[in-house]
């Protein structure tokens, strides 16, 4: 049988052309056309939810995304929601940000300060008084399969630093690395060159960040020089 799609079907955006028609790479059907047949009774469905990004601990400033795949291009309005939970906190929801015109939806949460625990999502997506509709008005099915969230958590606690090891040994000469180990509360990332304040002789000295991101100890650095003196 022939086919004559000359372009992939509105409701597959992302098919791929075969000799023997459009298939849907979400589903692995076939697609050919039909002559004289032109009747659409389904509305659209969701394919696939799953989260955009790879980020599995979300902490202060962070935005948890996920991106709703249907099977055909969409018109949405107003705020759909899709049911949330952080922790203990089953009240939240991620809100429908961009893709309408498309077949790829995304719904999007703002980290708050207070938020704290597991993440998860849940069916269906909650209209919230808007619409999702296909171009012949049809609404959409809005039930799916919720993505795996294992291990994703939200951490808002913000670490402190706990004390700073004994100097070894008391005495240093010119030239001498001092280092300074900071604790910290839990493992910290460090980007730049954070620095910890010394005092050699009421003279203000700085030592400079060198290792530890990562983990909940940093090392700083300071070059001994010429008349210091912690006395």
């Amino acid at each position: 049988m022939s086919w004559t799609l000359t372009q992939p079907p509105n409701w597959v955006p992302d098919a791929i052309a075969t000799d023997k028609g459009w298939v849907d790479p979400a589903t692995g059907e076939l697609i050919v056309a039909i002559r004289g047949l032109n009747v659409k009774n389904a509305g659209p469905a969701i394919v696939r939810v799953s989260r955009i990004g790879n980020i599995t601990k979300y902490g202060r400033t962070t935005t948890l995304s996920f991106r709703v795949k249907f099977n055909e291009v969409v018109v949405v309005t107003g705020t759909p929601r899709i049911p949330l939970t952080i922790g203990g906190n089953s009240g939240l929801f991620a809100n429908y940000t961009s893709g309408t015109g498309t077949s790829s939806l995304v719904f999007s949460y703002a980290i708050q300060n207070v938020d704290s625990g597991a993440i998860s999502i849940a069916s269906p997506i909650a209209l919230n008084s808007g619409t999702i509709r296909d171009a012949s008005n049809t609404p959409a099915v809005l039930t799916f399969t919720p993505p795996n969230t294992a291990g994703m958590t939200v951490d808002t606690t913000l670490p402190t630093a706990d004390d700073a090891d004994d100097i070894t040994p008391l005495t240093y000469v010119t030239g001498d690395n001092l280092d300074v180990v900071v604790n910290f509360s839990e493992p910290v990332e460090v980007t730049g060159t954070p620095r910890v304040e010394l005092s050699m002789n009421a003279t203000q000295r700085f030592a400079n960040y060198v290792s530890g991101s990562g983990t909940d100890a940093l090392r700083f650095r300071y070059v001994v020089v010429e008349n210091d003196s912690a006395n």
